[in-house]
């Protein structure tokens, strides 16, 4: 077998280095699709949402009109 001659230093950093190739790629993938997933939900925010401003000058539309009435 190829690593019975190889020293356990040497297999230790090799492990450890294999772990961190492994994590990061695992931290890169989770940032990438947490970023889509934010792009989405602002996309649905911007163009599905009624803006909070238009309520409250709805709101006051409605009050008027209900005062006046």
């Amino acid at each position: 077998m190829v690593l019975k001659n190889v020293k356990i230093s040497h297999k230790l950093i090799f492990m450890t280095a294999v772990a961190l190739v492994v994590l990061l790629s695992f931290g890169g993938i989770g940032i990438y699709m947490g970023k889509s997933q934010l792009e989405s939900l602002r996309s649905v925010y911007n163009e599905m949402m009624t803006p909070l401003d238009n309520l409250r000058r709805m709101q006051l539309i409605f009050r008027e009109v209900d005062y006046q009435m």
